[in-house]
């Protein structure tokens, strides 16, 4: 089978909740200055990333939490930078 693939790339900058919507991989890229902790368990510090993928012809069907490791004021909150990449695939 042949499949086709679509990004989503999202920044994030505060605690947030990752709603399925249908993606097969889902990539985590800590790029701010802060650590990053998902799902309560993996922590990303600064410059790390990882990534969970899954067969195309299979969606992942769970949240994600993600929670910063210092959310103070505003100057900290423009240093936390979550690159978060989604990966859609359809058959064609």
């Amino acid at each position: 089978m042949k499949y086709k693939v679509s990004y989503k790339t999202e920044l994030y900058r505060n605690n947030t909740l990752i709603r399925p919507d249908g993606f097969s991989c889902i990539t985590f890229k800590n790029q701010g200055n802060t650590s990053v902790t998902i799902d309560n368990s993996i922590e990303l510090q600064p410059g790390e990333s990882i990534y969970f993928n899954e067969k195309p012809y299979v969606v992942i069907d769970s949240n994600v939490v993600i929670n910063f490791g210092n959310i103070v004021g505003e100057e900290t909150i423009k240093n936390n930078k979550l690159v978060v990449i989604t990966s859609f695939y359809t058959e064609i």
